[in-house]
């Protein structure tokens, strides 16, 4: 399939989806700076509990502006949102070396080490009353440069569920 257009960036590749979306590794055309792209289609949004279109990218960009406010070494950076004609993206930090679940064979310290990092970002994350509701391996980025994990893919949940899990904690 072609690569999407999203202006001012040039789509590099493809090189992962999920559940959520389609990500592609692309470059920011007015800094060079390579980003991750991560494609949310029309067909998929469809699906999502709440239809309206302006309502989701509204969430979105809501969603943009909570996730930057996440300053932590550990939580992939996420620096805009919007839509282009395919459906809505997300341009974030690109971290290069894949995820958790791709990880071969890492040792017991450093999968200790992966989740210690993990632990600090949803600590701070839950001290700014902000939650992630879906923590798995393929959620969990790698960085090769420096051997840290960040938590990524906030996903379309964020301080709106608070009051309902606060009203469970027991």
């Amino acid at each position: 399939s072609s690569l999407p257009f999203i202006p001012g960036y040039r789509i590099q590749e493809l090189i992962g989806h999920g559940g959520q979306g389609k990500v592609y590794r692309a470059v920011q055309r007015r800094t060079d700076q390579t980003v991750a792209v991560k494609l949310v289609s029309n067909k998929q949004l469809q699906f999502l509990p709440e239809h309206d279109y302006s309502r989701i990218l509204e969430r979105l960009q809501s969603e943009v502006k909570t996730t930057a406010k996440l300053n932590h070494p550990n939580i992939v950076k996420v620096f805009d949102a919007g839509a282009c004609d395919e459906g809505i993206y997300f341009i974030m930090q690109w971290i290069s070396g894949g995820t958790l679940r791709d990880l071969n064979h890492p040792t017991p310290i450093e999968l200790a080490n992966h989740m210690r990092s993990i632990v600090n970002a949803l600590d701070s994350t839950h001290q700014k009353h902000i939650f992630h509701l879906d923590i798995k391996p393929s959620n969990i980025l790698i960085d090769k440069d420096n051997q840290s994990a960040l938590l990524a893919d906030f996903g379309l949940r964020s301080e709106e569920h608070t009051s309902e899990l606060q009203s469970r904690q027991y």
